[in-house]
């Protein structure tokens, strides 16, 4: 489990600590110190208008970079690990994206998750590493995981709507961009649920083992920049 654990922690623990080095920035309030009694009494000076203005845009920037980061860094991940996939009916079942799908609902939210499902899933059509079926097969998964886990915080749960999502959603939507798209003649409709359902398993088993990884490192945090 490290050795394939590794390679993915190296390059996101990069990501979040380049983000804090370039973009962090501390704003704290004024203290002044004045002498009563001879005791010091430490008194917190309000910060302007303008100070919280612009103290809340920069923790913005800062936000947004660390997320484009992370992004970009998981779509790397995703696509790298397309290179282990499993053709099955037309379909190229790569495991590592479910995992990416379930990681990015857990540190960044469903609307990242599908949106790093849909740059994973074009450049892998650009590179010819998987088919149209990736979209529909990554896309759908992600943003049901993302949403369940925004909803309910509970990674279990999150696992299992990664599952539902791409496995019988995905599968099911899979179906037309077969047929329409692909020029293909699928057997039919629920052909590539059952693909679909043992890729996304068991992407959703190593996602699963690889945030409790996560957890215990104390790592999780710093990604979801709440450390």
């Amino acid at each position: 489990m490290e050795t394939f654990v590794l390679p993915i922690l190296i390059p996101l623990h990069i990501a979040v600590c380049a983000c804090d080095t370039a973009t962090h920035k501390e704003f704290d309030t004024s203290f002044q110190t004045s002498v009563v009694g001879g005791s010091r009494i430490r008194e917190t000076l309000p910060l302007t208008f303008q100070e919280t203005k612009g103290a809340d845009v920069s923790m913005k920037q800062e936000n947004l970079t660390r997320k484009l980061a992370m992004a970009g860094v998981m779509t790397a991940v995703a696509v790298v690990g397309s290179m282990l996939s499993v053709p099955i009916a037309g379909s190229k079942c790569a495991p590592v994206q479910h995992m990416v799908n379930v990681l990015a609902a857990v540190t960044l939210g469903p609307w990242w998750g599908a949106a790093i499902a849909f740059c994973a899933s074009l450049i892998r059509n650009l590179l010819g590493l998987g088919s149209l079926m990736a979209f529909p097969g990554s896309m759908v998964g992600a943003f049901c995981c993302g949403l369940v886990y925004a909803w309910t915080g509970k990674t279990g749960l999150t696992c299992l709507a990664e599952a539902f999502g791409t496995g019988i959603l995905g599968g099911l939507a899979a179906y037309p961009v077969a047929k329409l798209l692909m020029g293909l003649e699928p057997a039919g409709v629920t052909i590539y649920m059952g693909p679909f359902l043992i890729s996304t398993v068991a992407g959703s088993c190593l996602a699963y083992a690889l945030i409790k990884i996560l957890e215990r490192a104390g790592f999780l945090h710093q990604m979801r920049g709440t450390a």
